[in-house]
């Protein structure tokens, strides 16, 4: 455990042999384990992966005060950082974690060799009315009887679908190939327990539902895009939205858990941009 300022218990763990490499998970509110247990531990042949549970998030601390605040969490990757004597380190985000991982590439751009976005959203309202309008046409299928009120908040008619989905024990494919990809990653996550107050804040905080394409433009940093050509968790076309003035896409088969479902070619395609960009000495 690594302490935070205010002195939440952050769990970390060093595995791997290559660059630094942190990892920032998704959610809000999940955890690094999923990805490490799923296939993301194959990059430990080439990285040295730092996972990360974010504060309130699975093996880390709530923090006393509550905070949750985007630049609190930034500052914890730093905390991290320092913690492990690391100069420089490859950020690799995944989902949500893409919003945490803008935030810290614009105020602490000095302390990353390359950034790594996989299956990243950059706005959760665009990405939330996407999986709306995908599951409402899932639902036209299976139930006649559910009406979308269309004067609802994007927040409460994703909330809505959601909840018809998750009825019809459908939400998985959204996010999943298979159904069996999905109850293995619902086992994986089982024992995983998050303080709701992290999704509550980011779900209320105008600061965590900006557009953050808009500020891709500025960043300089070697930056790597990986889409799943089927990913209807944030959309598959999402990333079109990205200008990073140096940046490569890189588009998946697959929906938007590629280190499980499509591991042998998340690995080349990181790893290829990892050797490319020689980010560090060898």
């Amino acid at each position: 455990m690594i302490e935070a300022a205010d002195g939440t218990k952050l769990y970390t763990k060093y595995a791997g042999d290559g660059p630094p490499c942190l990892f920032i998970h998704g959610g809000p509110g999940a955890w690094s384990y999923h990805f490490e247990a799923l296939g993301g531990n194959v990059l430990e042949a080439s990285l040295n992966m730092i996972y990360v549970d974010q504060r309130g998030c699975g093996r880390s601390t709530k923090p006393e005060n509550e905070d949750y605040k985007l630049d609190t969490i930034v500052e914890d990757f730093e905390t991290v950082r320092e913690a492990y004597g690391i100069k420089e380190w490859i950020v690799l985000a995944h989902s949500f974690g893409g919003i945490l991982a803008i935030r810290y590439a614009t105020r602490f751009p000095g302390q990353i060799k390359a950034l790594i976005l996989m299956n990243c959203t950059l706005s959760m309202p665009e990405s939330l009315q996407h999986q709306t309008r995908i599951g409402w046409e899932m639902l036209q299928d299976m139930d006649d009887a559910f009406v979308l009120d269309e004067k609802m908040s994007t927040f409460d008619q994703w909330y809505s679908v959601a909840l018809r989905l998750m009825k019809h024990d459908q939400y998985y494919r959204l996010q999943y190939e298979t159904r069996e990809a999905y109850v293995l990653g619902q086992k994986v996550d089982s024992p995983l327990t998050s303080d709701p107050g992290f999704q509550n804040h980011v779900f209320a905080s105008s600061e965590y539902l900006q557009d953050f394409r808009e500020a891709t433009s500025q960043i300089q940093i070697p930056t790597l895009v990986i889409a799943g050509t089927d990913d209807h968790a944030i959309g598959p076309t999402h990333h079109e939205g990205f200008r990073f003035s140096n940046q490569e896409v890189a588009l998946l088969h697959g929906k938007h858990v590629p280190y499980q479902e499509n591991t042998a070619r998340l690995q080349s395609v990181i790893e290829d941009f990892v050797r490319k960009k020689h980010p560090f000495p060898r």
